[in-house]
């Protein structure tokens, strides 16, 4: 036979209300600290209250009765009386590190306060340490704080109530620290909501920065497909072509710039399969490293290329160059979008004059001044302008901007009715500086 579904078990309201509280005074949880502005405002507060309580009574000492008078009627008695009291009220400023030992601390000085007859004068930093118990640590140290304050006050009110006065005696005590319970409870709930809002403010940017990374991830992967499928597939045909081409035309010319052409293709797939695996990475921002710095002399072949065109090509270059790879790499981008701009925008280029002037490595700013000049064999129109002009490329504002972030400077434009100059600032790095090598003295004419 079947057995019959066990019912599921039923929660009563109070152990509803127990998990409930557990998980509140749980989220609540503050980690000690040190004392913020309000706890040392409110130390401050407490302190001054004790100070004019003991003042009133040491005043009053003449006429006071019962067992406060006996006791400040004795001058040294009445100093430890004055220190006790306000020392207790002080002692408040480390309840947000140990709020249980300060609650059990100034319950102690309460039940000593009211075995001399006097708890009233240290009743108010007892409900300061039972606020602050309250308000921060565990449920745990909550419990113990609360329950050693019921004690002290049943204690306390067997102590000092008239006979037959006892109940009356600790309703009082009992009611104005249930108030200062409920007073910590809602400030403990004031506190959470404002934590778990800001919770959910951070847990938010979180989502939206993780959803701006997929994003940008996605489009890393479909430009990388882009550059893969479609221009390395172009580049690829046009090496078949240029290799298919070789030695068929009979003209050495023919062959020669077909064999440029090959080179450069094949150059150029594999800066493309180095961007598409720098695109496939995951970081936020790409690697340069990833490309490979370029060397000093890297700039030769450009210039071999550029010559093969019909161009004349001179180069100079002066000073010393310094071990600085990343100095290396950017000038020999500026330099190679330089000629390259010359080449594709200049009508019947004539002449580049390429100069790399290295500053001294002792200097603070050592670094590099590229100048690159184009001249074409007929005068433009349009007119002068200064190299001051905003740059109009894409390449040159990408590298002009690259340039300012080293703290150098980049201008282009034409100065003259023939002629377009780049002019660039570049700096090295201190430490690269310090370590130059000496490249020759002189100036190299090649």
């Amino acid at each position: 036979m079947r057995r019959p579904p066990t019912p599921p078990p039923e929660h009563s309201p109070s152990a509803d209300l127990v998990s409930a509280s557990a998980d509140w005074l749980r989220h609540t949880e503050q980690v000690p600290a040190r004392p913020t502005t309000a706890a040392m405002v409110s130390v401050l507060v407490c302190t001054s209250f004790q100070t004019l309580l003991i003042s009133n009574l040491l005043l009053a000492a003449g006429s006071a009765d019962g067992a406060q008078g006996q006791v400040v009627r004795t001058w040294p008695v009445a100093m430890i009386t004055a220190v006790v009291v306000v020392g207790a009220a002080v002692l408040l400023i480390f309840r947000s590190r140990a709020p249980l030992l300060m609650v059990l601390l100034e319950g102690a000085l309460f039940l000593a306060a009211s075995v001399v007859g006097m708890p009233d004068l240290l009743v108010f930093p007892l409900l300061f340490a039972l606020f602050s118990v309250v308000t921060r640590p565990p449920g745990r140290q909550v419990s113990v704080g609360i329950g050693s304050v019921a004690v002290v006050m049943a204690i306390s009110s067997a102590t000092v109530a008239p006979p037959g006065q006892f109940g009356s005696e600790f309703r009082g005590q009992l009611v104005t620290a249930l108030v200062t319970v409920a007073l910590a409870v809602a400030a403990r709930s004031v506190h959470g909501w404002q934590q778990s809002r800001r919770c959910a403010v951070q847990d938010a940017e979180a989502a939206r920065t993780l959803t701006r990374q997929r994003d940008r991830a996605v489009a890393r992967a479909r430009v990388a497909a882009e550059l893969h499928d479609g221009v390395g597939h172009k580049l690829t045909t046009i090496i078949a072509l240029a290799e298919g081409l070789a030695d068929t035309t009979g003209d050495p010319e023919i062959d020669e710039a077909l064999d440029g052409i090959n080179t450069v293709a094949r150059e150029g797939l594999e800066d493309t399969r180095r961007a598409v695996r720098a695109l496939a990475d995951d970081q936020d921002q790409l690697d340069t490293e990833a490309f490979g710095w370029h060397d000093w002399t890297d700039i030769t072949a450009v210039i071999a290329r550029v010559r093969s065109l019909g161009v004349r090509v001179v180069f100079t270059e002066t000073g010393r160059r310094v071990p600085d790879p990343p100095l290396a790499d950017l000038c020999f981008a500026v330099t190679r979008e330089a000629l390259t701009n010359a080449v594709r925008h200049t009508d019947e280029l004539a002449q580049v004059v390429i100069s790399w002037d290295h500053h001294a490595p002792s200097e603070p700013s050592a670094g590099i001044v590229v100048t690159v000049r184009s001249t074409s064999t007929h005068s433009l129109d349009g007119g002068s302008s200064t190299p001051s002009q905003p740059l109009s490329g894409t390449g040159l504002r990408r590298l002009r901007d690259r340039v300012a972030r080293g703290g150098g400077t980049l201008t282009a434009g034409r100065t003259d009715s023939d002629e377009w100059t780049l002019r660039a600032l570049l700096l090295g790095t201190p430490m690269a500086s310090a370590a130059a090598v000496d490249h020759g003295a002189g100036q190299g004419r090649r």
